[in-house]
């Protein structure tokens, strides 16, 4: 029962299910949205390009 409701605030936050009207109006939720996105691009960008190494293959 809980990891449904994990599952469907991650979708919420994600932008793939629509936010409940209850939370439309509410500031708290537009600002929860947008920690989650700069978190995630955060992440991106500081592990873009760390951990990966181009090998090259001749055949």
């Amino acid at each position: 029962m809980h990891w449904t409701h994990f599952v469907t605030w991650l979708e919420i936050c994600g932008g793939c299910k629509p936010l409940p009207e209850a939370w439309q109006a509410k500031r708290r939720f537009a600002m929860l949205r947008a920690l989650w996105w700069l978190a995630l691009l955060l992440l991106a960008l500081a592990f873009a390009g760390r951990t990966t190494k181009f090998i090259y293959v001749d055949f």
